[in-house]
């Protein structure tokens, strides 16, 4: 009996032994693991903080008393190349591709022909209406926002159209970063920045850095490239990081603004009441389709010959306005 006390003692003992050998060699290798996975950690989140330190430092925002847009004393189309890549910096390029309105008419650029590298587009038009502009037939459809802006172009207020509009807005453009905005003469980068501005962005960190039209350095991606006619034209739409937003599938702040999205929509003869409801109801079916698949359409909408089709190139290039509106552009190049 003594015997068998001692031998179940003894293997209890070994048993004992064995368990805590494998405890102590398993807090070992935990420890040595966790030590090399927070060394792993600490270095990786030292070179992540490190890399902006490895950059010339950003000035403040500080925008040039005598431009008429605001552009950047610092940080503008002369200086641009400097500053680009950085990644403590969002860009924002606030151009349509293909813009209805007619810059042409004052000799310059009516499309976004070149794009600098890093810069998403994020057409202004979509975003607020418009300022006043020295051109006609520019885009006057659904926006984010409605702006009531002075003669003299400062803006006045602000009113949301849809649930979603500032959520978006925080999304394209980060409260917490420096933010550079550019277009093609510096206009619509001066509308953004007045509107974050007036939201509650830090001024300091919105920076307009000028317009397209006046870069003059060889860091440029090509959009378009223009041929002798416009059967000849390059259209390398695939190369910008373009922002779409799809209205009809936004939720409207009031029933104000749905009916007046419904009035716009509306046939304006009773010849084209039948053609309107089955356009409708496909538009309709479209939406519940693209919902349903958690896809977004292309948006829609514009005053002039070529506002819908900045949102959907592929239309646009099939359709009759492009010959004369590539022909403008081309005139436009040519001087």
């Amino acid at each position: 009996m003594n015997r068998s006390v001692q031998m179940h003692e003894s293997a209890l003992s070994r048993r004992a032994f064995v368990g805590m050998a494998l405890a102590a060699g398993a807090c070992a290798w935990m420890g040595a693991f966790g030590m090399q996975a927070a060394t792993a950690m600490a270095d990786t989140t030292g070179a992540d903080s490190a890399c902006p330190d490895d950059l010339p430092p950003l000035p403040p925002a500080e925008p040039d008393p005598n431009d008429q847009f605001g552009v950047d004393k610092n940080i503008n189309m002369t200086t641009i190349d400097e500053w680009l890549g950085r990644p403590d910096v969002v860009y924002r390029d606030m151009r349509l591709i293909f813009d209805p309105a007619r810059w042409e008419d004052i000799d310059e650029d009516p499309y976004a022909s070149t794009v600098l590298p890093g810069f998403k587009m994020v057409p202004y038009p979509y975003l607020a209406t418009m300022a006043p502009i020295p051109v006609t037939e520019y885009y006057e459809d659904e926006t984010l926002f409605t702006c009531e802006w002075s003669e003299e172009g400062e803006l006045l207020s602000v009113k949301s159209n849809y649930k979603e509009s500032l959520n978006i807005l925080r999304e394209l453009f980060p409260k917490d970063k420096p933010i550079f905005l550019c277009c093609g003469g510096a206009g619509y980068a001066s509308f953004t920045k007045q509107l974050l501005l007036y939201m509650g962005w830090d001024p300091e960190l919105v920076y307009n850095v000028g317009g397209m039209w006046y870069y003059e350095s060889d860091k440029t991606i090509n959009l378009i490239q223009y041929g002798s006619t416009a059967d000849k034209d390059m259209y390398a739409t695939w190369r910008a990081d373009y922002t779409l937003i799809d209205f009809t599938l936004l939720h409207p702040e009031s029933v104000k603004y749905q009916d007046k999205r419904k009035k716009q929509e509306a046939p304006k003869s009773d010849e084209d009441a039948s053609k309107y409801s089955v356009s409708e109801a496909s538009k309709n079916k479209s939406a519940s389709t693209a919902r349903s698949k958690g896809t977004g359409r292309v948006a829609t909408g514009g005053a002039g010959s070529g506002a819908r089709k900045a949102d959907n190139p592929s239309a646009w290039l099939r359709s009759p306005a492009r010959d004369d509106a590539s022909a403008r552009a081309r005139s436009y190049k040519r001087k």
